[in-house]
This record gives structure tokens, C-alpha cells and sequence, in this order.
């Protein structure tokens, strides 16, 4: 795998940079049709893959071994640069990873934007004349919105695809492997992968982490500035954040992380014993609390579930008891205990002091939940809800998208 793909995924992935930035400025010199089809087609289905290396099988696993043959494939379609061409009466496109769509509307084609596209995934939109450019490498569903020159509105739905299928938990558990050997090359283009295929992922953040840590040990100085790019856009770090942050910086010559950071509230100590008492109960808690979440990040289900019940048995008046029901959704979810699941994130919503978009994303997370468990009533009324209610989150937009896809 070429050095050059893995550090400007890296860049985008940190710095939100231009797809530009990857490839040479280009105009729209040919136009490729997809096979047997025409400029009126109204979608098109994701084009065969015809190499042996790359083709699609029922049983292919990823592994440390085909991670570079899955970013290779993506490398391709930046270099191959094909484009196809749709009607601006098109609904929905697939495409892959790399690939431009141009959308031609002969209507007009005013105010182009993105209403939906997943968080932190770059995309190259262009304008030219009546003409949609799209491009990205980062795997999800985006909505472009225009409008006619006679204020007619249309959106069209693009899904951005990788050639290869495989599971968030196959690329995470790379990534685990890769930090604990500390293999610094793979667990870079575990990470590239990971951020191109789950924009959204739920361990973005540690991966990211594990990657600054490992390139610390390794003094890569280019790698421990990249990732520094990413976590100092967070605008509250957890503490062993901050440590590897001021680590980085020492590496590279920089002064401290000068990021605010989101700490525990403490509980006053008074001089009265049941005030050492309580302190002590907080200290215990927090402590099964925060063993919990390591747990549940390695998808360690049920002993996460048990050392957040022992935090419960302890209080539940402390700040983090919201997001222990969370954990403990998760946790049952992630089990395939959808009912459990359900019942714990409702109690988050009952709990006072959870912020707007935290709401947002236990709506989310109760629809996904219903839908698992064949309740799809629910799953749509807490989607119309999130929509509604919630728009302009992230959570309202992936709302939008599913709604989208049950029409």
C-alpha cells in the first residue's frame, strides 16, 4: 500500500480538507455511461466488479491482509476517474467510493447544497452551469437539494458504496489487533479504512486515540500531527486524551494542549464523615462506571452490563447515571436483547438534564432498536419524530435518509 494514500486520508480525516488535495484539479472532459444505459435513466444499480482480485464473495472477511487491497480498490477509482451522468429526474444513485456522478438538470439548477451527508465526510460538489459534480471517498448517504429556474425543488439520494462489504466490528477489532502489536503501517490503514467506510462509526474517536498513542511510542512525528489535527477539533477531551495530546506536543516541540477539557464534577469533601462517605460512594461509582464503558467498547456486553448495575446499586443520583441507561442500551442492543435495549433507553429519556442532541441520538437509537425487535410502527413514529423535531441534527438527518428508503 502506497504511503501517499493512507496520510491524505489520514489529512482529510483530520483536517476536512478538499478531496482536491488527492487528485489533480480536474474539468469534465468525458462523460461515461453506465453500461446499456441512457442520459434519462432514472438510477442505476452498482456496476459489476469484473478482477478476480476484486470480486465480490458471499464469505470474504476482512483482515489485515486485504485492508490494502480494499484502499488499492479506492485508489483506483480516483485514478480511473469515471464519471457518469444522470437526468436531474433521478431519485436515488449508487455509487462507488471514488466515482463522480454528474447530474444534469435542462431546468436549471439553483442553490445546490447538501442537506444530508454523514458527519465529518468530505465530498467534492461542484457546480457547473446546470450540472451537479459530485465525488467522495468516504463511504454513506448524502442528499443533494436544488432548485429550478422556475423554483421547482429536487433532491436526489446518493449512496456512496466500498467494493468490499465488511462489518464495523471486522475493521475495529483490526484496529484493536494492530495497537496492542503496535504495528504502527497497519494500524494507520486500519484507521484510513475505517474513517472512509464509517464516517459515522461509534469508535472514531479511539481509534484515533490508539493511533496518536502508538505514534508517540514510535516518534512518527507526520502521524502524531495528523491525529493531533483530529482530536483538536473535540471540544472536550477526556483526560487520557489530553495526556496523549501533551505527549504529541512535547514530541513535535509544541506548547500544551490548550483545548478545554470536560472533567467529572467532583463531590465536595466536607469534615463530616458522611460527607467523606459520600465522596467515597462517587469514587466507587465513577470507577465501575468508567471500567463499564472500556468494557462495552471491546464488546464486552455482559460484563459491561454487570459493573453498570453495581454502579446503579451504588446511587442513581450521581451526573453519569443517564449515561449509564445508555451504556446499558447499548449493551443490550448490541446482545440482540432489543426489548432490554428499548427499556433502558426510554429511561434515558426520562432522565432530567440529557441534552438536546443527546435526546436526539437516544430517538435515533429507539428506532433502530424497534425495527430490530419487528416493531416497525415505532420505528417509524420515532423517525417522523426525529425528523420533525430534530432536523438539524445529525440524527434528525440519518432520520431523513431512512425515511427516504421506506418510500
Amino acid at each position: 500500500m502506497k504511503k501517499w494514500l493512507i496520510l491524505a486520508c489520514i489529512s482529510l480525516f483530520a483536517a476536512c480538507t478538499p478531496l482536491e488535495n488527492m487528485k489533480k484539479k480536474e474539468g469534465v472532459k468525458e462523460i461515461l455511461f453506465p453500461k446499456d444505459q441512457k442520459e434519462s435513466t432514472v438510477s442505476v444499480e452498482i456496476p459489476e466488479i469484473s478482477s478476480d482480485t476484486e470480486e465480490m464473495k458471499e464469505e470474504w472477511k476482512l483482515t489485515e491482509e486485504s485492508i490494502p487491497e480494499v484502499l488499492s480498490s479506492i485508489r483506483k477509482e480516483l485514478k480511473n476517474n469515471q464519471k457518469m451522468v444522470f437526468d436531474g429526474k433521478v431519485n436515488k444513485i449508487s455509487l462507488y467510493a471514488g466515482q463522480t456522478a454528474i447530474i444534469k438538470d435542462s431546468a436549471g439548477m439553483n442553490q445546490l447544497k447538501f442537506i444530508v451527508s454523514p458527519q465529518k465526510a468530505n465530498a467534492n460538489l461542484k457546480k457547473s452551469g446546470s450540472s451537479a459534480i459530485f465525488r467522495s471517498i468516504y463511504q454513506g448517504s448524502y442528499v443533494l437539494s436544488w432548485e429550478t429556474i422556475s423554483g421547482v425543488k429536487k433532491q436526489v439520494l446518493i449512496e456512496n458504496h466500498l467494493k468490499y462489504k465488511f462489518t464495523e466490528k471486522e475493521n475495529y477489532d483490526i484496529i484493536l489487533r494492530s495497537f496492542q502489536g503496535q504495528n504502527l503501517k497497519m494500524l494507520e490503514e486500519a484507521v484510513a479504512l475505517y474513517r472512509m467506510a464509517f464516517s459515522n462509526g461509534k469508535y472514531t474517536r479511539k481509534s484515533m486515540l490508539f493511533l496518536l498513542e502508538l505514534a508517540n511510542r514510535k516518534k512518527e512525528k507526520k502521524t502524531i500531527q495528523e491525529s493531533l489535527q483530529y482530536l483538536g477539533k473535540i471540544q472536550s477531551l477526556h483526560v487520557e486524551e489530553r495526556k496523549a495530546m501533551e505527549e504529541g506536543n512535547k514530541i513535535l516541540g509544541l506548547s500544551k494542549v490548550s483545548e478545554k477539557i470536560m472533567t467529572e464534577e467532583t463531590i465536595g469533601v466536607g469534615e463530616t464523615e458522611n460527607s467523606r462517605q459520600i465522596a467515597g460512594n462517587y469514587e466507587e461509582y465513577k470507577s465501575l462506571y468508567q471500567a463499564a464503558n472500556r468494557k462495552a467498547t471491546l464488546h464486552l456486553y455482559n460484563a459491561a452490563i454487570k459493573d453498570y448495575q453495581k454502579a446503579l446499586s451504588i446511587g442513581k443520583n450521581f451526573k453519569e447515571t443517564a449515561n449509564i441507561y445508555d451504556g446499558l442500551g447499548n449493551s443490550y442492543y448490541g446482545l440482540g436483547n432489543y426489548q432490554q435495549s428499548i427499556e433502558y433507553f426510554q429511561k434515558v429519556l426520562s432522565h432530567k438534564g440529557v441534552s438536546s442532541e443527546k435526546r436526539a441520538e437516544v430517538y435515533y437509537k429507539l428506532a433502530s432498536a424497534y425495527n430490530k425487535a419487528g416493531e416497525k410502527r415505532e420505528y417509524k413514529k420515532y423517525l417522523t419524530l426525529l425528523k420533525e423535531k430534530y432536523t438539524n441534527t445529525l440524527w434528525g438527518k440519518k432520520a431523513q435518509i431512512e425515511i427516504m428508503k421506506l418510500h
